[in-house]
């Protein structure tokens, strides 16, 4: 089997120069930028740029979609999307409970509309692949932390959105109380991609719109709790082709620092090239 390659997301500091930035990471021996939204703000012309991040040996992707409330998308305007950056994939990064936790919803869904959200999610990626595309869901831990019937909302939308993959944000899941490396094995061919995130010891808070929210004191991948090299094993043995490395704030290193040695942690394992 091949080996997964590098990802990131984030990473771009405030007012940094955006293809200096990510021809660094490229050189460092990272193989996508997960996300061209960044590439759209830069005021360069797309194509132009979507140019010069292939010939950094780069690529996007992902685009991103929301079925919450009384969302649905445009399946045409999404496939436009995704053909402008090329990418095979689109990202559901917020499921309604999610929102409640980390947005201005007032309160969680109730069973039937998180049941209604799941049906929309199936229909979504049953609809995009007649497109060519990939839906996959991003956890956070408030998927393991809300439960229907006794049951956790991931575990809803794993049985009933079966036409949904899974991008598994390592560090959420752990954060969450489940251990990542045995939910990768658990789900197989259903990980599509991870989202390499780590945490140390303690805790911080985030102001998000609705209140201050708790939140993991995030470390560099590979430095934190999170079993880097089990999750990475456990990864390649099904199949996983993408490790994507996020850390949503820096303490002591600062961004290159930071995947500078999320890079070299994840190579050391000797799944990631």
């Amino acid at each position: 089997m091949e080996k997964m390659k590098a990802g990131f997301t984030g990473f771009v500091p405030k007012g940094a120069d955006y293809f200096a930035t990510l021809q660094t990471y490229a050189q460092i021996g990272y193989r996508a930028c997960e996300s061209g939204w960044g590439l759209l703000r830069s005021g360069i012309d797309p194509q132009e740029g979507m140019a010069r991040i292939k010939e950094m040996g780069l690529r996007f992707l992902t685009v991103s979609t929301s079925v919450q409330g009384d969302r649905y998308p445009d399946i045409g305007e999404l496939a436009e999307q995704a053909h402008r950056f090329d990418v095979d994939w689109v990202t559901i990064y917020h499921s309604s409970a999610t929102s409640w936790r980390f947005a201005d919803r007032p309160s969680l869904p109730d069973y039937d509309e998180a049941m209604r959200e799941i049906e929309k999610m199936e229909k979504l990626a049953v609809e995009l692949e007649k497109e060519g595309l990939l839906l996959q869901f991003h956890n956070h831990d408030q998927e393991f932390l809300t439960c229907y019937k006794g049951v956790p909302l991931f575990w809803h939308i794993a049985a009933k959105a079966e036409h949904v993959k899974f991008e598994l944000d390592l560090g959420w899941v752990q954060y969450a109380g489940v251990d990542p490396a045995g939910l990768i094995a658990q789900l197989g061919d259903r990980i599509n991609a991870l989202h390499v995130k780590d945490y140390a010891r303690g805790e911080n808070y985030e102001n998000k719109p609705a209140r201050r929210v708790l939140v993991p004191r995030y470390t560099a991948p590979g430095t934190g709790m999170v079993d880097l090299e089990a999750c990475l094993r456990a990864a390649y043995e099904a199949g996983v082709r993408w490790a994507i490395i996020e850390q949503d704030m820096q303490y002591h290193l600062t961004m290159e620092e930071a995947v500078r040695a999320a890079y070299y942690n994840m190579k050391e394992t000797g799944f990631v090239e």
